[in-house]
């Protein structure tokens, strides 16, 4: 069973569902007084969610469930229960993410859905281990489980590279764009590979490329770590080359740090697109 649909509203969608867990665990909670709610619980397998949140995965939960609570919409919901979100840090070991994954599987009352991992190469791994309670899980990678029948409780919340990259190029063909050039962040094996594709893709499509940078940001403890001289040189080649088109293939922090250096070297404004 699988579906695409928007992040948020797969997210929100998780914190509406009817909880079979509530009613399974209802006859358990005789001693409850009558001020307390039943509880849904949703799990979260992230990671590095409290070191380091980078694509948004720890910040996108709380947004979600914090938009169930406070909208008129759901109040049916929200005056009746009390959502409360199970998280979980992957750190992108596979052993870790079944055990945290079986964890979750274990909260009190069972968890209505498990959103995540973060990480496409856990997914099989915790698709499998949330399958045992026949949980919803909602990853946030784009890969497809490997045995649909084993894991038929995952719904698809990203659309997959060539759907991206399709995008990017229709914007190519509307507005008769010729040329253009890649960044990228060359730590992610999964934006290189996005970048690959695109390279591919404005071949086929007969567009120059003008250039390209693989850049690598490091941040610790919320600060740049690295000298920013080689990405300053690489688009002080790229704007000599008259790029006006970029593709910025990399995660929020290194967007913070390249668009200042952009602001910096004047490679903004009308005539840019980025």
């Amino acid at each position: 069973m699988r579906f695409r649909l928007s992040v948020s509203t797969l997210l929100i969608l998780i914190f509406t569902l009817p909880s079979r867990a509530i009613q399974t665990n209802q006859t358990n909670q005789t001693n409850q007084t009558r001020d307390e709610k039943p509880i849904i619980n949703i799990g979260a397998l992230l990671w590095k969610a409290q070191l380091l949140d980078s694509f948004g995965y720890n910040r996108s939960v709380h947004l979600a469930k914090s938009l169930v609570e406070n909208s008129t919409r759901f109040k049916t919901l929200t005056d009746r229960y009390q959502l409360n979100l199970v998280i979980e840090d992957t750190f992108g070991i596979p052993g870790w993410a079944i055990s945290k994954a079986y964890q979750i599987t274990q909260s009190n009352p069972i968890p209505t859905a498990v959103i995540g991992p973060a990480l496409s190469s856990l997914l099989d791994y915790v698709a499998t281990t949330v399958n045992i309670i026949a949980c919803l899980l909602v990853p946030y990678t784009t890969k497809i489980v490997e045995d649909p029948q084993k894991t038929s409780f995952v719904m698809s919340a990203s659309s997959g590279i060539p759907q991206e990259i399709a995008a990017r190029m229709a914007f190519m063909k509307r507005f008769n764009w010729k040329r253009a050039a890649v960044i990228y962040d060359k730590r992610n094996q999964y934006l290189v590979t996005f970048a690959d594709k695109i390279f591919d893709q404005l071949k086929k499509n007969s567009v120059n490329l003008t250039g390209s940078a693989a850049i690598e940001i490091r941040v610790s403890h919320g600060y740049v770590d690295n000298p920013i001289g080689l990405l300053r040189t690489k688009l002080l080649s790229l704007k000599k080359a008259d790029t006006k088109i970029y593709f910025a293939e990399i995660d929020p922090y290194s967007a913070l740090v390249l668009f200042c250096q952009v602001y910096l070297l004047n490679m903004y404004g009308p005539d840019f697109v980025w």
